[in-house]
């Protein structure tokens, strides 16, 4: 979730409504000593460094999280995302983010492809068109942050 992307009148309402569930989301996972991976898009603002590259203000980042810079749609294509989940031994990945028919589904069918077993979190996900963010939780595995919460704490 990049700076940039909340300059875009289409997609503001959606997102301002993800943010809430993205910071959820990374408390619960905090807490549960789980990773936390940011990927950002080279195509968002100038590219790396400028503001619209930038993680969205708001979004609760931090140094300790893992970071991942991405040229195409699918996050694992042509970064070190697949290693970095196999070095933390990773084996489901639970995806939040924006432009749910573009790099959302592209990342879940990455993941997928290279034996994760991916989920989208329930409202987790934000598009310029709020048709598209719910075609694609309706077609993909989706799963609820409290569902998370309650499996982290039961184990």
């Amino acid at each position: 979730m990049q700076n940039e992307f909340f300059e875009d009148e289409n997609s503001k309402k959606s997102l301002q409504d993800f943010l809430g569930v993205a910071n959820f989301s990374i408390d619960i996972f905090r807490n549960a000593n789980q990773p936390v991976i940011f990927i950002q898009d080279e195509d968002a603002g100038d590219g790396p460094g400028s503001y619209g590259y930038q993680l969205a203000e708001g979004l609760k980042a931090e140094d300790t999280d893992f970071y991942v810079s991405k040229q195409y749609s699918n996050s694992f294509w042509q970064t070190n995302l697949e290693e970095k989940l196999n070095e933390l031994n990773v084996g489901m990945v639970l995806i939040c983010g924006f432009a749910a028919e573009y790099c959302v589904q592209a990342t879940y069918q990455g993941a997928l492809e290279r034996g994760f077993e991916p989920a989208l979190i329930q409202h987790g996900i934000a598009s310029i068109e709020q048709k598209y963010v719910e075609f694609v939780q309706e077609i993909y595995r989706t799963t609820s942050i409290k569902v998370v919460q309650y499996m982290f704490n039961n184990k």
